[in-house]
């Protein structure tokens, strides 16, 4: 199943190798990306469901803060295991494991204790939460942190599946408990909580399971590995900030000019428009590591020297392609297809947020865009200036918002979030000089704007003329629309595809 089944279940004769081989590739790559794809959806129609809409407001700014601190008082240590680790001696991988955990799980702790204290002493106001709420919150924290600590350490080690399979169970699966109260009735904010948080409890037992703890407890933690992971991580911080920063505050906006209610629509348009961006994501982390691959066999040049490679142009070129081939569509479904999108992935109650979706259209566009030439910048060692933007950049987004919700509600967040995201794939695409980059053949800029008018077109004829038979078939006839057009095009090719499945079989292919 993954290395752990490669390790036990293969030796004692219970799994052929064969089949392990082949599971553990599935966990490492697609497999892992179309269960992501599949679950998200799913998630996100039980809890919209389940929960009033005040309630799913009140859950989405917790998930968010908890996400944030575990992210910021990280300080670069999750990069530091994914980065620094890998290829090292047992005792040094062991070391530094155990300092973080003890350290950093430590700081958890204290975060823990001291956000619970705060939130029992501090008037809740628009918030709502028991006492038994808040120390649910405490231990959402803590476990997120290990789980998190846990998944890194496994990737550093090269196990993948195992990794993506942590993954899985944190991030992914722990709503399938709230499942037979989809048909039964409705959950509080309090029972998810605590459900969330046996979830986790129970995932970090199992991940203990595959930890060699017998090797991590002996070896040696200090306050110089201490130093030595905070000499990495701390100049990531701005970066953590930055990109966190954009996952959370526009929430505090809102239910500081609105309410709950208003949280629980933006945020429910933000998971759907990013939902896109997922699948997307896949496809560009393969891209990456090819280019970067290629990037390594060529060190001691600038960036701008290598402005004039031809391999790397091409691979860049590829990534932007694929950006524009998935956001540009995914963005035209935003603009006409927000009611059935909601229909299918939610539920009836938040149909008022439809007119959301438009206004964040360019959302997932702006983000791919952002992580290609942000993630190509750190490779040329940017991280201080991509640090920097990504910031001032959510700085921007604070102020944006302060000034656009008041005036134009849920609908000024999402305008906010996607002028800052311009403005920052702008400047970071400005100091990488993208368009030295460019190979226009191979970016054919003509076909990506013909996909782009079709797919509106078809979208606007699907849910003009197609609503009388479902939500569903809406949708259906729309994805076949916008497929077909990609291929006549001449957008998605055979070779393309070779390369992420052929990247992908490699990368599950080795020995976790």
């Amino acid at each position: 199943m993954n290395q752990f089944l490669a390790e036990s279940e293969v030796e004692a004769g219970r799994i052929p190798s064969r089949w392990a081989h082949l599971v553990n590739i599935f966990f490492a790559s697609f497999g892992f990306v179309a269960l992501r794809f599949i679950l998200s959806p799913i998630r996100l129609k039980i809890l919209a469901e389940l929960l009033s809409k005040e309630q799913y407001g009140t859950l989405t700014l917790i998930n968010n803060t908890v996400t944030f601190v575990m992210m910021v008082s990280s300080l670069g240590s999750l990069e530091f295991l994914l980065r620094k680790i890998p290829g090292r001696p047992d005792d040094y991988q062991n070391g530094m494991f155990k300092t973080i955990l003890l350290y950093f799980g430590g700081l958890s702790v204290a975060l823990a204790l001291a956000g619970m204290g705060w939130l029992a002493w501090l008037p809740m106001g628009k918030i709502r939460l028991s006492g038994s709420d808040i120390l649910a919150c405490g231990l959402l924290l803590v476990l997120t942190v290990h789980l998190n600590q846990y998944f890194h350490y496994f990737l550093g080690l090269s196990k993948y599946a195992l990794s993506r399979i942590a993954q899985l169970l944190q991030g992914d699966t722990w709503f399938i408990p709230l499942i037979p109260f989809f048909w039964w009735g409705r959950l509080q904010v309090g029972h998810i909580l605590w459900i969330w948080v046996i979830w986790l409890a129970l995932t970090a037992a199992l991940m203990q399971r595959w930890i060699r703890f017998d090797r991590v407890w002996p070896a040696r933690a200090s306050r110089a590995e201490l130093a030595e992971v905070l000499r990495f991580g701390v100049p990531l911080v701005p970066l953590i900030l930055g990109e966190r920063l954009f996952m959370v505050q526009d929430r505090y906006v809102l239910v500081y000019f609105m309410d709950t209610e208003a949280v629980a629509n933006y945020a429910l348009c933000t998971n759907i428009a990013m939902v896109g961006l997922m699948v997307g994501l896949a496809v560009l982390d393969i891209l990456l590591i090819e280019f970067f691959k290629l990037r390594n066999r060529v060190e001691g040049c600038s960036i701008h020297e290598l402005a004039n490679h031809p391999e790397l142009r091409h691979h860049l070129t590829n990534m932007l392609r694929y950006a524009l081939l998935i956001g540009l569509p995914f963005g035209a479904a935003l603009v006409y297809l927000g009611d059935p999108i909601i229909r299918v992935l939610s539920s009836a109650k938040f149909l008022d947020a439809a007119p959301i979706l438009v206004w964040l259209a360019p959302l997932p566009l702006f983000s791919f865009l952002f992580v290609i030439v942000g993630r190509v910048l750190l490779g040329f060692n940017e991280n201080a200036r991509v640090g920097a933007a990504s910031l001032a950049a959510a700085i921007i987004n604070i102020e944006l918002n302060l000034i656009l919700v008041p005036r134009l509600d849920e609908r000024g967040a999402a305008l906010a979030a996607v002028t800052s995201y311009a403005l920052l794939v702008l400047y970071l695409g400005g100091r990488l000089r993208v368009w030295r980059w460019l190979i226009w053949d191979d970016l054919k800029p003509v076909r990506l704007l013909l996909l782009l008018l079709i797919s509106l077109l078809g979208c606007r004829w699907s849910a003009n003329y197609l609503a009388g038979w479902g939500s569903l078939a809406v949708l259906a006839a729309a994805l076949v629309w916008m497929a077909l057009a990609m291929v006549l095009l001449g957008l998605m090719q055979k070779s393309d595809l070779h390369l992420v499945l052929g990247t992908f079989a490699k990368k599950g292919g080795g020995k976790n």
